[in-house]
């Protein structure tokens, strides 16, 4: 197997779970080009907008991302792995109505906005334990991806979140 990424972790679990296709190289080896695409510490940075100072961000936003994850999906045809490392609900007015605010039942807009990406998988980051675990167990529940935390254990010594996928 070939895995051109630097997540080459991620990039073999998602071959191994059937999400990218082989490619023969002949000789019977078969190998995996992947594009593996990661966001990080977005803490609720939908568009590229500064809720705080109210102006502009362009150099931030899952908007902005959104754009670039199109293009790398039609340049690589189911071959791209979209993966986030965590603190994503949490870090400005826009999370904080999410999580203080909204409506019980209101999807959480930065989930909506990763499904709508559709992202493979999520780590859970430290800021996602901000609003508490009722609050992060019911955004869990609304992703259509997992979201991921191999050293979360409860206090009977057992896993609290899926450890991979």
């Amino acid at each position: 197997m070939r895995i051109r990424s630097s997540f080459a972790a991620a990039a073999a679990l998602a071959v191994a779970a059937g999400c990218v296709p082989p490619s023969s190289t002949g000789g019977g080896a078969v190998a995996y080009d992947l594009v593996v695409a990661g966001t990080t510490d977005t803490h609720g940075r939908l568009r590229g907008w500064n809720y705080e100072s109210n102006r502009p961000d362009t150099l931030r936003g899952l908007s902005r991302a959104a754009s670039i994850i199109d293009s790398l999906r039609k340049s690589a045809p189911d071959r791209v792995v979209l993966i986030d490392a965590g603190d994503l609900l949490q870090g400005n007015s826009l999370t904080y109505v999410a999580a203080k605010v909204a409506a019980p039942d209101a999807l959480h807009p930065v989930i909506a906005a990763m499904n709508a990406m559709k992202y493979d998988a999520a780590a859970i980051g430290n800021h996602e334990f901000n609003y508490g675990l009722p609050f992060l167990e019911k955004t869990i529940r609304q992703a259509t991806f997992p979201f991921l935390a191999a050293n979360a254990v409860r206090t009977d010594g057992s896993h609290a979140y899926t450890s991979w996928t």
